[in-house]
């Protein structure tokens, strides 16, 4: 005869130990939520940045740290168990990203904002040149004669700088950090004509010279140069000499 109170009680202490419901879980969670919640709360941060900032550098700076959020954030998601401080510390770095990159951007839109005032018109000053006022002029970092200078700036598809006002091209050339030295070579010359004039042909004003300027002194200072101790700017100097120099884009017509 079987005795159905043993088997009950058999049933009772070989029953599957129950087990905590998944149920409980937030709706939607999975073990892979915390990359996700990563790349929204960074497209928030870039958007926020987005309405305080230029829009076309910060989508630029947008794609980079998504990028860089995908292909270097690597959390462990197998058990489920990230954290709400590895999701603050992953924010943290995108935000670094975000910034260090916001920096270098701001520096290149500023490089480039004459670029777009003069691509409106239908222009810009190629790389390495700078716009001023209409014009375009570069700036040496390094010291050479008149000829080699020419031949430098020749060689940038430009030539000396032969600017329409001394004024303009003397603020430049004081913008562009030139404190180390008190002069440059500039586009001027009197061995081809015998007179001082630019290299695009047009003479010299006499109020754009130094005083007592041009001298000639020692008999061989045929080569022009901007001072930017004196005032007026202009004076002559021997072209073997070795100075820095400014070159000029023209616009083709």
């Amino acid at each position: 005869m079987v005795n159905y109170s043993v088997l009950s009680s058999s049933v009772r202490r070989t029953s599957t130990p129950h087990t905590p419901s998944t149920s409980l879980r937030p709706l939607g969670y999975t073990s892979r939520s915390s990359p996700l919640c990563i790349h929204r709360i960074v497209f928030i941060t870039a958007v926020m940045m987005m309405m305080m900032r230029n829009g076309v550098y910060v989508m630029v700076v947008l794609c980079m740290c998504v990028s860089w959020v995908t292909s270097t954030t690597s959390l462990s998601t197998s058990q489920g168990n990230n954290t709400w401080a590895e999701l603050k510390s992953a924010v943290l770095e995108a935000q670094t990203v975000l910034l260090e990159q916001s920096r270098l951007l701001e520096r290149l839109l500023s490089s480039t904002l004459s670029c777009h005032r003069s691509c409106a018109q239908g222009w810009w000053c190629p790389l390495p040149y700078r716009e001023m006022l209409a014009e375009c002029f570069y700036l040496s970092s390094h010291d050479a004669t008149w000829q080699e200078a020419r031949s430098h700036c020749l060689a940038l598809g430009g030539d000396l700088a032969t600017p329409t006002n001394i004024a303009r091209l003397f603020s430049y050339t004081l913008d562009s950090g030139a404190l180390e030295t008190d002069r440059v070579w500039v586009g001027g010359t009197d061995l081809m004509t015998g007179s001082w004039r630019w290299l695009n042909g047009r003479s010299i004003p006499s109020t754009d010279w130094a005083g007592h300027q041009p001298n000639n002194w020692g008999g061989n200072q045929h080569c022009l140069n901007l001072r930017l101790d004196l005032q007026p700017h202009l004076n002559d100097a021997d072209c073997d000499l070795e100075y820095r120099f400014v070159c000029q884009y023209f616009r083709p017509e």
